[in-house]
């Protein structure tokens, strides 16, 4: 796999004529790619797959890489696999359903960021209703997602191999990506409800929760940590 990066490398610098630095970035990246794929058993790069591409992602990601640096290693990804394909060496990008992913960005150490940090840590998930309202709450922290878009939330809106979720609105939907920490909690939730399918969070009628509920959920454990006059909106890291 090293020599179609090699080669790669050549043809960016004699045919796109790309420069000393650009051409540095691009090997920094594809190599770090390539020993992530040999670390994980991928020696061929027609056995790269989106899942591959999108678990690499969250990698970069729970390393602390800040979103611009992960975003230019993946748009150096889709060339060389478009370079691939144009040598027949592949037949489709497996990057190409990543393009519409927003990657969250790290939360500052601000003030804010310590009363989130202390509000996800207020659940406690030794019960079921803590493992739920601690799924809830880093959905809203780490996520950005809104009550209503938490309350209609079905178990089919979550791809858990790829780490991706459909938060629907009234008027349209999109795609987000899931943080390593809140799919840990998703996939140990939906174990735990022995992979129900229907609303992810029910209410006891089997209906989902309101978005009131979910804000008196948000105001419960904003008291026990201790944050005064919080609203789900000024927890929701912005994205």
């Amino acid at each position: 796999m090293e020599v179609y990066v090699v080669e790669y490398l050549e043809y960016l610098k004699e045919r796109k004529h790309r420069s000393t630095g650009t051409l540095a970035a691009y090997e920094q990246d594809l190599f770090q790619f390539l020993r992530f794929l040999q670390k994980n058993g991928i020696q061929r790069m027609d056995k790269v797959d989106e899942i591959t591409c999108n678990s690499f992602l969250l990698y970069l990601e729970s390393e602390g890489l800040n979103p611009s640096s992960i975003q230019r290693k993946l748009s150096s990804m889709r060339g060389f696999f478009d370079f691939l394909i144009r040598r027949g060496e592949i037949r489709s990008d497996p990057t190409e359903e990543l393009q519409s992913l927003k990657i969250m960005p790290k939360e500052r150490e601000t003030v804010e960021a310590k009363e989130r940090k202390k509000l996800l840590e207020a659940a406690k998930p030794q019960t079921a209703k803590g493992q739920r309202d601690a799924v809830i709450l880093s959905l809203i922290v780490r996520e950005g997602l809104q009550p209503g878009e938490i309350a209609t939330l079905k178990t089919e809106d979550i791809n858990f191999k790829l780490g991706i979720l459909k938060a629907k609105r009234e008027t349209h939907e999109r795609n987000v990506q899931i943080s390593a920490e809140t799919l840990e909690m998703l996939v140990r939730y939906q174990e735990e409800r022995k992979n129900r399918t229907g609303y992810l969070f029910p209410s006891r009628k089997e209906a989902c929760l309101s978005r009131q509920a979910i804000w008196k959920l948000v105001r419960k454990y904003a008291r026990e940590a201790g944050i005064s006059d919080v609203t789900p909106q000024q927890l929701r890291r912005k994205n």
